[in-house]
């Protein structure tokens, strides 16, 4: 908390780090006042923006958007299948550059399980890599905090939201928190941890951060899946789909006025209840679905004037239309993950030929290497660095790899 409590001093100087990120968004998404305070005070850096003029909100719209587009999260979840649904093996560096590798013994396997399983606690490395495939792909970053008990000679990974950890600025170390607005971060207790290779040593227990993040121009800090290229579709498809469903909503809600002439004795007495009840008994009728808003208007006019003119505006309905639109915002999307629509399942008219199934199976176990070894490099560098301070001997030549669909479709057909 030292670093947030010294910069509240009257002398302090607004910190003002930038991650020259330039995009039309920032110039309409801006950060809430006690979001934008934090990042004015506090050495640490938004996701997107600067401090003196943070978008940070951008990244929980990155994830909102997902949970919400149906094509977006299937091809996540699409992507992460092919990436570790094949499973975990353990491989040894090959080569004079170490860029291959070859096969294990069974021996040698079943030996590093057991020194592994004796030394890891509370953690399942297909998930940690799941997690990681995930939010490489949604946001471009992935990381996890490693815990080492020299006393208990035990070590854990544990993986961490992206949106729940933010960098300093000279990268040396994260805040860890559930929230960053300034109140949050000043009245609630939160995490300071070094990042990986530096750690903090407390009483035997060792706490690093690690960040890997996918390669992008002009992001010094964090990284940026290429998926975030098509926010704009995926906000433009949910707007539509919020409007088809009140559309539908207005379709199936009576709408109805009344409009009729009233004297002065009708709007007393017992005549004025009636036509009170009146009303009463046309909106019991004409409801709607949540009983929010009115369905029936009423007009009780003087004898004499004119009745109330209506024109009707219907809804844009053609079917064609918005099939177009849906189709072209989902291409878009399918466009920014880089995958083939076939892949996600569900749909008839794109069924998998077996002439071409081969190919397009073989292309996508290709395209997702570079995340698998992301993903890899989060587990091997988080065993590497615990095994420093443990009783526990990682052979540098081994390496977890996460196995490729493809290639072990082949092996199975030659079984």
């Amino acid at each position: 908390m030292g670093i947030f409590l010294q910069s509240n001093a009257a002398s302090s100087k607004n910190y003002q780090f930038q991650d020259n990120f330039k995009s039309p968004l920032l110039q309409e998404i801006k950060d809430p006042y006690d979001l934008k305070t934090t990042y004015n005070k506090f050495p640490i850096v938004p996701f997107f923006g600067s401090n003196s003029n943070s978008s940070d909100v951008i990244l929980m719209l990155l994830y909102r958007l997902i949970e919400s587009t149906p094509i977006a999260a299937a091809c996540v979840d699409s992507i992460n299948e092919f990436c570790v649904g094949g499973g975990i093996d353990l491989k040894r560096k090959a080569g004079i550059f170490n860029r291959s590798y070859d096969e294990v013994n069974d021996s040698e396997i079943q030996d590093f399980e057991g020194q592994l399983s004796e030394k890891l606690y509370d953690t399942d490395l297909k998930f940690i890599a799941s997690h990681s495939v995930k939010t490489l792909k949604i946001d471009g970053n992935s990381f996890v905090k490693i815990t080492v008990s020299k006393l208990a000679n035990k070590f854990k990974i544990e993986p961490i939201d992206t949106n729940k950890v933010r960098l300093s600025k000279d990268k040396t170390f994260v805040v860890i928190a559930n929230s960053f607005s300034s109140n949050y971060v000043l009245e609630t207790p939160i995490q300071i941890i070094p990042t990986y290779p530096n750690f903090l040593d407390e009483s035997g227990v060792i706490e690093t951060v690690l960040h890997l993040k996918k390669a992008s121009p002009n992001r010094n800090y964090y990284g940026l899946s290429s998926s975030a290229s098509s926010i704009l579709s995926q906000y433009q498809l949910n707007q539509l789909l919020f409007y088809l469903s009140a559309e539908t909503d207005n379709r199936f809600t009576g709408r109805v006025l009344f409009d009729s002439e009233l004297s002065q004795k009708d709007s007393d007495g017992a005549e004025s209840e009636s036509t009170k009840d009146f009303l009463d008994m046309i909106e019991q009728v004409y409801t709607t679905k949540n009983n929010d808003r009115r369905s029936v208007m009423a007009r009780f006019r003087e004898f004499g004037t004119k009745e109330t003119s209506v024109t009707k505006f219907d809804a844009m309905t053609g079917h064609e239309f918005y099939d177009v639109i849906i189709r072209n915002l989902n291409n878009e999307i399918l466009t920014s993950f880089g995958w083939d629509r076939r892949l996600l399942g569900g749909d008839s008219s794109s069924s998998l030929a077996s002439t071409e199934m081969e190919t397009v199976f073989k292309l996508a176990s290709q395209k997702v290497k570079s995340t698998q070894s992301l993903a890899e490099q989060i587990i091997n560098t988080s065993i590497s660095f615990a095994s420093e301070y443990l009783d526990f001997d990682f052979n540098n030549q081994y390496q977890v790899r996460l196995v490729n669909l493809y290639e072990k479709s082949l092996k199975m057909e030659t079984i």
